[in-house]
């Protein structure tokens, strides 16, 4: 993944820096600027085969816990949408398919909510997304201590369980 390829020629980010392990490249991306949902949404499609132009734009609207509301948190919501483009069902029958996909998603809330106590962007940054102070002093620690190590474990936790759905990681 050296050279840009049409899903990173608009990123703007140097060749050669997204070629690092998934959780690498999503703290990537989000140090770029990108929201987390955007970066978790963009590192699992490209990097597990979705054949999507643009991925990160599906997470535009997550970041802040949903449109800054401080709600669930951007990169759960953006996993979540990476579960359904990857791994949803195609069939409106295809239940089995439905509930496995579930499953894997709530392993993966379930992991952090138990690692870090909430599934909450404001809970779990403290801050209120809505205020422009608090957005500025996210950039001041919050972003570093509290958002890319979740942001990091929430893809090594999805990568997991993609993989056990049968979606595997493209280098």
């Amino acid at each position: 993944m050296g050279e840009q390829t049409e899903f990173d020629a608009n990123l703007d980010i140097p060749p050669g820096v997204l070629a690092g392990p998934p959780a690498e490249t999503a703290a990537t991306l989000f140090e770029a600027g990108f929201s987390c949902a955007e970066s978790i949404i963009w590192t699992l499609a490209t990097r597990l085969g979705a054949d999507v132009a643009d991925p990160q734009r599906l997470g535009a609207a997550f970041g802040g816990g949903m449109a800054r509301r401080g709600l669930i948190c951007g990169c759960l919501t953006g996993c979540a949408v990476a579960f359904g483009l990857l791994a949803g069902r195609v069939s409106r029958h295809d239940d089995e398919r439905r509930d496995q996909v579930y499953a894997a998603l709530q392993r993966v809330l379930a992991e952090v909510e138990r690692r870090h106590g909430s599934l909450d962007c404001r809970k779990l940054t403290g801050l209120d997304f809505s205020k422009p102070e608090d957005r500025q002093s996210f950039e001041y620690g919050v972003k570093q201590d509290v958002c890319i190590p979740l942001l990091e474990l929430t893809t090594e936790l999805a990568v997991e369980e993609l993989a056990a759905l049968g979606v595997g990681c493209r280098p």
